[in-house]
């Protein structure tokens, strides 16, 4: 199984900067909102990659079409609950500067994005464009 380097780097950064910046922080309406924030996301990232049913980093063509689940309104909630998931560590942490994390990786994300459109649309044709004809993002 491939592992996404930058995914995993990402991961643990996230949870060391959490924890020294939390440690003793009282709670606050922001850093509950934050915590909501960030618990749906990960709970969607989590959600939608036992969906997909590919090993994480796997950049393979895939082999099926995934129209269930999340995947039956979202064409990628990887993506988007990702982007909840930096929001709501930085609502957490009280550091809104990180927002622009959101900011930064968007573009990124959505040249991904267009560049695995176009694998699944080569992959799986008149399915694909119907699929994306019925969901949102």
């Amino acid at each position: 199984m491939k592992v996404n380097i930058a995914s995993t780097a990402a991961l643990i950064a996230s949870l060391i900067i959490l924890e020294r910046e939390t440690r003793n922080a009282p709670w606050d309406g922001l850093r509950g909102a934050g915590a909501v924030v960030g618990l749906v996301g990960i709970t969607g990232v989590v959600i939608a990659r036992f969906q997909l049913r590919r090993p994480l980093g796997d950049t393979s063509t895939p082999t099926r079409l995934v129209t269930t689940g999340l995947y039956a309104r979202l064409r990628n909630p990887i993506y988007t609950f990702g982007m909840f998931v930096i929001a709501g560590v930085a609502m957490f942490i009280h550091k809104p500067w990180m927002m622009l994390g959101v900011v930064v990786l968007l573009p990124l994300q959505l040249q991904r994005i267009r560049r695995e459109e176009r694998e699944l649309l080569e992959a799986f044709g008149d399915e694909y464009v119907r699929y994306r004809q019925k969901t949102w993002f």
